[in-house]
C-alpha cells in the first residue's frame, strides 16, 4: 500500500516537472497583439486574451465619450461574439460610474463601447471584462481625461 502511495506520488511529480505548465489549463497563453499607435495593449489577466484598447477620441474628454476594444485569443485569432463589458473607475475620487455603457460588436474582433462618461477631469481605471463561452477574464487601462 505504501508501495504503491509512493509510486503515485513520484508519478504526479513527474508529470508536473515533465509537462508544459499549463497541462491543466487551456495551454496556450495570449501574447499582446498592437495594431493601434494610440492604443495600449495588454494580456488579460488569466492570460486568455490579447486586448487593445483605443479611445474615442484620443485623449479623452469630460462628458460622452467610446472606447474602441479589439481582441484575440490565445492563437492570435479574432475573437468574435463576445460578450464585452465595461466598469469606468475614477481613481481621484474613489467612486464607480453607475453609468451603463453600451458594446457594439463590429466584426474581425473589433468592438465598440459607447456611453463611456466621464464625470470631471482626472484619473480613471477601465476595467474590462471579456466572456467568450465559459471562458472570463479581463484587464484594467489607465486614462487620464481632460
Amino acid at each position: 500500500m505504501v508501495k504503491n502511495s509512493f509510486l503515485w506520488i513520484v508519478f504526479i511529480y513527474a508529470l508536473c516537472v515533465v509537462c508544459p505548465e499549463n497541462v491543466f489549463s487551456h495551454g496556450k497563453k495570449a501574447k499582446a497583439l498592437p495594431h493601434f499607435k494610440e492604443g495600449v495593449t495588454k494580456v488579460s489577466e488569466n492570460e486568455l486574451f490579447s486586448i487593445e484598447m483605443v479611445t474615442d477620441p484620443v485623449q479623452p474628454k469630460t462628458g460622452k465619450n467610446k472606447v474602441k476594444v479589439y481582441l484575440h485569443d490565445a492563437d492570435g485569432r479574432d475573437l468574435e461574439d463576445a460578450k464585452v463589458e465595461l466598469e469606468i473607475w475614477n481613481k481621484d475620487k474613489s467612486l464607480l460610474s453607475l453609468e451603463k455603457t453600451k458594446t457594439r460588436e463590429m466584426g474581425q474582433g473589433e468592438y465598440i463601447i459607447r456611453n463611456v462618461i466621464y464625470d470631471s477631469p482626472g484619473k480613471y481605471e477601465l476595467r474590462v471584462r471579456v466572456t467568450k463561452d465559459n471562458d472570463i477574464d479581463r484587464a484594467r487601462f489607465d486614462v487620464e481625461v481632460r
